[in-house]
């Protein structure tokens, strides 16, 4: 029988974090946890995405995970008692499966003898029993990467924290992918203000260097990956080659690798007919009124028809995305039950369950409690139940 397990899902640690209640209650849950392996579902850390030296990715992970003692010790505490802690990577700390990163975890929590082992990580999916938890990013287009298993590549939505969330402060957009443009840059007037100008300018930068980046450009990035990486996983996590591979084959394709679908999926084609009716209400004032009403009147009709066929062409994508694999997931390796996180938001079904976000949830920003699973598996049957860290 697997241990009963607590999971807990995007806590999204920053430094500004380090010293205040988001990780004070993070190390209450844990210090709670007694006879419960713990496991953090992704994104536990929001790190830099563009670090390509090991060592800078060890002294960041330590800094967020280990320099707030209140979570030190909690984790410590827990693995000398015998339990585990399982980090998940996702897409904002892929780099944590990194052996030398859990290895200077480990160190920095100062974890000696077997309790090292018992603080795990793991670069894709964690099988405790019949549970298989995965962050979940692989099934969503912005955030998959070529493979799950190959160096952690910029998708869409990474690139875009990183070029356009990060250096602007515009915090309120993370977990906003599914709005459109034109949505989310009357937020960033309407939250933002006097900075709306600089952050709207700063998002079309990074929508045609993103733009610029795909296709070919970004698949040429991609790492190759070695039947062996391959072999060591599956021995890792209890199950064969294929069907690791037949869960990779699983993943979606992502919107970078294809020009095509970045083009769509940042709505540019909207963009460029706003333009073209704009130019051409400018070209009749200029004294040419056949061609530019003609112009204005051209877009505006494609336009309309655009937005009337599918006014939010990825709305819930990420979220029906995430649903429908966990079905594929549980019949691929025989799961009782598939745990996601990444969008921040509960969701159930048969054999599926969505963490929700720890750290960036609306109760959590609320004040309302953060969010988190208990799970135990009474026969081959798991059961889920909902919790709250309250402030």
């Amino acid at each position: 029988m697997a241990a009963p397990l607590v999971i807990v899902g995007d806590v999204h640690l920053t430094r500004a974090d380090l010293g205040g209640p988001l990780v004070g209650a993070l190390a209450r849950v844990v210090d709670a946890s007694a006879g419960h392996d713990v496991v953090f579902a992704g994104d536990l850390l929001d790190l830099p995405l563009d670090s390509s030296r090991e060592h800078e990715d060890a002294e960041r992970a330590v800094e967020l995970a280990a320099a707030d003692e209140r979570l030190r010790r909690a984790i410590g505490r827990h693995v000398d008692r015998g339990e585990t802690v399982t980090l998940v990577a996702g897409n904002h700390d892929a780099c944590i499966a990194r052996p030398s990163v859990i290895e200077a975890l480990r160190d920095a929590i100062g974890l000696e003898g077997a309790a090292r082992e018992r603080l795990r990580a793991t670069p894709w999916f964690a099988r405790l029993g019949p549970i298989h938890v995965e962050h979940g990013h692989a099934h969503d287009p912005d955030n998959a990467p070529p493979h799950p298993l190959a160096e952690p590549l910029d998708g869409l939505g990474t690139y875009i924290v990183r070029n356009l969330i990060r250096p602007t402060g515009a915090t309120a957009f993370l977990g906003q992918s599914d709005g459109t443009p034109m949505t989310q840059l009357w937020r960033a007037f309407r939250i933002y203000g006097v900075r709306g100008p600089g952050i709207v300018a700063r998002y079309f930068a990074t929508a045609f260097s993103a733009l610029f980046l795909s296709g070919p450009r970004w698949r040429a990035r991609a790492s190759r990956l070695e039947r062996a990486d391959v072999m060591a996983f599956a021995r890792d996590v209890g199950l064969d080659a294929q069907t690791i591979e037949a869960l990779a084959a699983l993943g979606a394709n992502p919107t970078l690798a294809s020009i095509r679908r970045t083009f769509a999926r940042l709505y540019f084609d909207r963009v460029g007919l706003t333009l073209a009716a704009a130019s051409g209400a400018g070209i009749a004032v200029a004294g040419r009124p056949a061609i530019g009403l003609m112009t204005t009147a051209t877009a505006s009709i494609l336009l309309a028809a655009t937005i009337l066929g599918a006014p939010n062409r990825y709305a819930e994508r990420a979220v029906e995305g995430l649903r429908e694999a966990a079905d594929r997931t549980a019949e691929a390796t025989g799961a009782s039950l598939v745990v996601y996180g990444h969008v921040h938001r509960e969701d159930e079904g048969e054999r599926y369950a969505n963490t929700s976000s720890f750290g960036c949830a609306p109760e959590a920003r609320r004040g309302e409690g953060h969010p988190y699973l208990r799970v135990s598996v009474e026969g081959d049957r798991p059961r889920v139940e909902r919790m709250r860290a309250r402030p």
